[in-house]
């Protein structure tokens, strides 16, 4: 057998990038079937790159056949010899790959080599994959508005600590109770895994410097026992409050309970609720915990977070690593774009549709349009048996005043988030959208008008918004087992309640009797990782607080007409401006959600 030309096969594979020279492999034929023969180092490569591959789908629970994946390693090895790519850049184009085969309307968890096919040619013609990266991006991946019902849910194995994307059918009505229970047990798996990552409780390795770690102790440990003796960091513990018998709480992880005093506790920043989730120290005597510290568990940056879960898709809509680049140059030079988020806005009151026009005057003529976000409740009062009526009719009237706009009906983008005490459905949590009934006549005449649930999520670019129409504070307030720290030189209630939830790691912590929900859609009202900006509307006052810990902002426009007709105005770009580099840009970054009143 002599090599000819046609006979070099010019494809290698190494863990470098692919930039590596051209290894010659010869090639036999019998009969129609082509026997490569590679080194034994390449061969030992390919395979390392197939097992790359094949761990990329894992998390997933997707499962790729032979001819599938050697479809992506063929794909990717051509592009790294012709283009010379780093590993970076073929780890990105892979996670490309990975995310838009996830978002494929699968009927089995095998992928086929027609489904990768058609993926691929999918982001060759949107410019991810191949010839030159993307400089333009679609319009309607710039802004993606997710429904709650439709944000993918994913499921911590401890096992193999790592997080998986659930595939079963989510009703709303369950068949049984598991999915109570595994409401708590999730959120309880996050949290754990979340602080077990946290400095305060990592491992110390033998020999090393540093502060003191914590241990967690099971509460299964302490069951059998009427006096635990603790380590010299004092015994700690992680778990969730529940009362279990009229007046004596509990505190209980997956494994067991132990009854809870909190006769003698010091309670870090947060509001303390039922069924809260807390690191507590203390000592164990007489088969009750006698707490002595109680906190929250430890935040962390959204970055790590995501990096915990890898290349699955939490939030929601369509994500691809390869328009990262170009989206973050849109999102930084189109300093223009704003969200105009207005919350309660009673469209059976005169003098707000007379402010809204005053508002549409003024923001017409600007280009590009702002992004308007109007949450509700739509209605100041319940009017009975013609509740239904008056709603729709308000709506009409939106639509009507819309529409003397030409050039808001046409190219702005209303986005409207029902309130609590709006028709159409149930006080479960998430609220389906506002009914069609009343809707369809706005939504034929306003071009880009989108009717969402509530909660409701935003992707603009590369930033995570999460929308949250809820009389929160009162409700966290109402519920606290134990007073929260509000004296002077304290936080205000507020920057309690942004904690809370966000540590939690759940727009809803209560007790299901003060807020119920629909079990299997738990997911959708979480908050891990921590978005970039948190919209929570309430009828509290306006505030604005920044929680350094995970970077997130969290912002409520307060009510509209009840607060003389402010609302929040919040600029998309200045959130990627450097506050450190001068003093212009820290001003810059500070003023990212500003508070504006209609005279």
């Amino acid at each position: 057998f002599r090599p000819t030309p046609e006979n070099l096969l010019l494809k290698s594979c190494n863990r470098k990038g692919f930039n590596s020279p051209p290894v010659l492999a010869r090639q036999s034929r019998s009969g129609d079937r082509v026997t490569m023969m590679l080194s034994a180092g390449d061969r030992k490569s390919m395979k390392a790159f197939h097992q790359r591959i094949t761990k990329k789908f894992q998390p997933l629970s997707l499962f790729l056949r032979r001819d599938a994946t050697e479809l992506i390693v063929s794909n990717l090895m051509e592009k790294g010899r012709e283009r010379g790519l780093s590993e970076a850049q073929i780890e990105e184009k892979l996670d490309n790959i990975v995310t838009a085969v996830s978002e494929q309307d699968l009927t089995s968890q095998f992928v086929d080599r027609e489904v990768v096919e058609d993926v691929l040619e999918k982001l060759i013609d949107r410019k991810k994959l191949g010839g030159k990266d993307g400089d333009t991006v679609h319009d309607d991946v710039v802004l993606q508005v997710i429904d709650a019902f439709a944000t993918p849910k994913l499921t911590y194995a401890v096992d193999t600590k790592t997080f998986l994307a659930s595939r079963q059918r989510l009703r709303l009505h369950s068949e049984s109770a598991d999915p109570k229970a595994a409401v708590f047990r999730e959120r309880f798996n996050v949290l754990k895994q979340r602080t077990l990552r946290h400095k305060l409780f990592k491992t110390k390795l033998e020999g090393s410097s540093g502060p003191d770690s914590y241990t967690l102790t099971p509460l299964s440990a302490l069951l059998g026992h009427t006096r635990y003796k603790a380590d010299e960091n004092g015994l700690v513990v992680i778990g969730m409050i529940v009362q279990l018998e009229e007046g004596k709480y509990y505190l209980e992880d997956l494994d067991g309970k132990v009854r809870l005093s909190l006769a003698d506790v010091q309670a870090a920043h947060g509001l303390y609720t039922e069924n809260s989730i807390v690191i507590a120290e203390g000592s164990y005597e007489d088969e009750v915990f006698h707490a002595r510290t109680l906190a929250l568990p430890p935040s962390e940056p959204r970055e790590a977070s995501i990096k915990s879960i890898g290349a699955l898709n939490y939030f929601g809509g369509v994500s691809n690593a390869g328009e990262q680049v170009p989206l973050t140059r849109l999102e930084i030079e189109d300093e223009g774009a704003m969200f105009v988020v207005v919350s309660d806005v009673w469209l059976d009151k005169p003098a707000v549709l007379d402010r809204l026009r005053q508002m549409f005057d003024g923001y017409s003529a600007m280009e590009p349009p702002p992004i308007f976000v109007f949450m509700g409740n739509f209605l100041s009062q319940p009017y009975g048996t013609d509740t239904t009526n008056v709603f729709k009719g308000g709506l009409d009237t939106l639509c009507d005043l819309i529409c003397e706009y030409p050039e808001l009906s046409q190219n702005a983008h209303f986005i409207f988030v029902p309130g609590p005490k709006d028709p159409g459905a149930p006080q479960i949590l998430p609220r389906r959208r506002l009914p069609k009934k009343c809707t369809e006549r706005l939504e034929s005449r306003v071009k880009r008008a989108t009717f969402t649930t509530n909660p409701a999520r935003i992707r603009y670019c590369t930033q995570e918004l999460v929308l949250f129409r809820e009389d929160i504070v009162n409700k966290m307030r109402r519920n606290c087992i134990l007073a929260p720290n509000i004296g002077e030189g304290e936080p205000e209630i507020t920057a309690h309640v942004v904690k809370s939830l966000l540590d939690q790691a759940t727009l809803m912590p209560l007790p299901l009797h003060v807020s119920p929900i629909y079990w299997e859609y738990d997911h959708a009202l979480g908050l891990y990782p921590t978005p970039d900006v948190l919209i929570l509307a309430d009828k509290f006052d306006s505030y604005t607080h920044t929680y350094e810990s995970t970077g997130t902002t969290a912002l409520n426009p307060g009510p509209f007409l009840p607060s003389d007709f402010s609302f929040m105005v919040y600029w998309p770009s200045r959130l990627r401006v450097d506050p450190e580099e001068s003093d212009d840009s820290r001003d810059l970054f500070e003023s990212r959600a500003e508070f504006s009143r209609i005279a």
